[in-house]
Parts: C-alpha cells; structure tokens; sequence
C-alpha cells in the first residue's frame, strides 16, 4: 500500500478551499476531458460500458483503508465543507487508489489512476459537479460526458 502518499494528498484534500482562478478555465476543462478519457480507457480496457465516470477501479481489489484514514476522509465528507456526491466519490476513489496501487498488476497502474485530474482541478481552485449526465465546472462550462 502507498500509505503515505495517500496520507498527504488526504491533507491536501482537507484543506481545500475557494482559489478559482478564471485564467484557468480552459485548463479545469481540459482536466475533466482528461479524467473522461481515463474513465473511458479504463472501462474500455475492462470490458465495461461507461454509463457514468464516476466508478471505483479498486472495487475488485477490496481495498480496507486503515481507520485512520478512513476517519479522516469521513470527517472530511460529513464536516463543514461538505462536497457533492461526486467530488466525495472523486476524492475518496483517489485515495484509494492511491492504498491499492502496489497492490495493481503493474500493466493496470496507471490505467486505473482515473482521478488524479480531478484531484488537480480541486487543488488547483476548481470545482465540479454532475447534472443530467454532464460534467459542469461552475463559471467554466459543461462538458457532456458522451462526446468523449
């Protein structure tokens, strides 16, 4: 397990805040394109329909975080920043990722880092969320998930 990356981009995830930068909108969208053709390659790779991209790769591998970090990313999802569904789905499929990677084939390492743009665009000032099957990146754009 890659605990301790893990551990530090969990603290990156708790101290998220407002940082938007409007010079950076085609680079939040190009971030999301990029995340679709992850989730997409990944899904393809596995023989999967992408009827959403929002999915965990590690599901297969039962992954347990240790407590603590679990707690940490429950607190996080339930505290007073409280992100959407799919930001929470997001983070906490990338942190564990980031637990099982080791754990991978070694072929299937990086096909399965889906989110690690999406994490980028948080820390970056971004934000997303889904509505009626499109990505939408607040001041930024929409971007409709069957065009890529």
């Amino acid at each position: 397990m890659s605990l301790s990356e893990a551990k530090r981009v969990m603290e990156s995830i708790e101290s998220l805040g407002e940082g938007f930068d409007p010079g950076k909108a085609k680079h939040y969208m190009s971030l999301v394109k990029e995340f679709v053709s992850r989730a997409r390659q990944f899904r393809e790779s596995h023989g999967l329909a992408l009827t959403s991209p929002f999915f965990d790769p590690t599901e297969q591998l039962q992954v347990i975080l240790p407590e603590c970090l679990e707690r940490r990313l429950r607190d996080w999802e339930t505290g007073p920043s409280r992100p959407n569904p799919y930001i929470k789905m997001a983070c906490r499929g990338y942190i564990r990722y980031l637990a099982a990677r080791e754990d991978l084939p070694p072929d299937q390492r990086e096909v399965a880092d889906i989110y690690a743009p999406l994490i980028r665009l948080l820390t970056e000032g971004g934000s997303f969320y889904m509505h009626h099957g499109d990505i939408c990146i607040p001041d930024v754009g929409t971007l409709p998930v069957v065009a890529y």
